[in-house]
């Protein structure tokens, strides 16, 4: 986000109103860092797209329905498809739809970041040398990578 965003409208509808992540390629984590938590008592039911809005499977929600920052990670769909809203796409899209209770302070976000596991980026702590066939070098998996195009 290019400044903080309002994860839900001023008066939300129950399994009508979210907030949508979409990028080009499946991920499988979103790490929010917000600026103002949700208060109130409210669930956040994670969805994916794939023709029509599904509850994604293995979640694990550290942000305990958007009241604190924190990772969101699920199972990758095998069904997951891309679409466009609002101009925006065709990306694969994951839904954080407001499904039960009161919101009584709307949730805002000023970064989030996506898991796009195919990205890992490469690390050389040693000096790589022509010695014959031998290469020293390390990778580390960054598992939280700023990747993605938010609507």
């Amino acid at each position: 986000f290019g400044s903080n965003v309002s994860l839900l409208p001023a008066t939300p509808v129950v399994n009508q109103d979210g907030f949508i992540f979409g990028h080009h390629e499946q991920f499988t984590q979103l790490k929010l860092d917000l600026t103002t938590a949700g208060t109130g008592g409210f669930t956040i039911t994670w969805q994916y797209w794939n023709g029509a809005w599904t509850s994604l499977t293995g979640v694990t929600d550290g942000t305990s329905s958007l009241t604190q920052d924190g990772v969101v990670s699920w199972t990758l769909p095998g069904d997951w498809a891309t679409t466009t809203f609002n101009s925006q796409g065709p990306f694969y899209y994951v839904r954080a739809l407001y499904s039960a209770g009161t919101v009584s302070t709307v949730p805002v976000a000023r970064k989030t970041t996506l898991d796009v596991t195919r990205y890992l980026p490469f690390v050389q702590n040693r000096t790589i040398t022509s010695d014959g066939l031998t290469v020293i070098s390390v990778w580390v998996e960054d598992t939280i990578s700023n990747f993605g195009t938010f609507i």
